[in-house]
């Protein structure tokens, strides 16, 4: 009897390499398509990607019109609220399926500023920096924040923190983000990825680490209120 077993399993591993070499020497193209994905993709991996088809719909649900970026972008005049609540859901959901992106929490630092929430401007600017110091303008604007809250010995700070960085790195953030991209294409603002914008805004920071450093120690800040504006970049 327990020789039958062992022919029995030998006939088995037999077989089963035949048909191994069988599949080796096979077309694989007349295997369906999907077939491989259908039978051994793992269940977990099929329920993440139904969760990130879901999750890109709901981003693409709360999609503002991002032409509406374009004045503010040129001319500082700040959007509506509707536009600003609706960019708040907007990056919010961005950031639910992708918590990395930097940009993604400047943009909804930018639009709880102008409604007026600056505890949640403020942290999520806060939380730009983190995950990128190379972000110029996210240093720019966490300055601006906190100078606009009193608090300017962090100003300084964040001011001297964008002024350390060097200029290529202003260009590189922008041109390698898919939110910068699609807002600059939207807006039709190209002309924001010129060397002269970026130039101005080292100036602009100069001016304001100035004006934080004086009012630190009691004196006029010495600059306009119109040039202490928040900026996408």
């Amino acid at each position: 009897m327990h020789i039958l077993k062992q022919i029995f399993k030998i006939i088995i591993s037999l077989s089963l390499l035949v048909g191994l070499a069988f599949l080796i020497k096979s077309d694989f193209a007349k295997i369906p398509d999907g077939f491989v994905n259908r039978f051994f993709t793992p269940e977990a991996v099929k329920r993440e990607n139904v969760q990130n088809k879901a999750m890109m719909t709901t981003i693409n649900h709360y999609r503002p019109d991002l032409q509406l970026w374009k004045n503010f972008i040129l001319h500082q005049i700040p959007p509506d609220k509707n536009f600003l609540r609706d960019s708040v859901k907007y990056y919010d959901a961005i950031i639910g399926y992708a918590p990395q992106m930097a940009e993604a929490y400047h943009l909804l630092g930018l639009g709880h500023h102008f409604l007026g929430e600056n505890h949640a401007a403020l942290g999520n600017q806060h939380k730009a920096v983190l995950l990128n110091p190379n972000f110029f303008w996210a240093w720019y604007n966490l300055g601006v924040m906190e100078y606009q809250e009193g608090k300017f010995a962090k100003a300084a700070e964040s001011f001297q923190r964008a002024l350390a960085l060097r200029p290529e790195f202003v260009g590189k953030v922008l041109v390698s983000s898919r939110i910068f991209v699609e807002i600059i294409r939207s807006s039709e603002t190209t002309e924001v990825l010129n060397a002269q914008r970026v130039q101005t805004g080292y100036r602009e920071a100069e001016q304001l680490l100035a004006a934080s450093l004086k009012r630190l120690r009691g004196q006029p800040a010495g600059i306009t209120e119109d040039k202490i504006t928040l900026k996408i970049f």
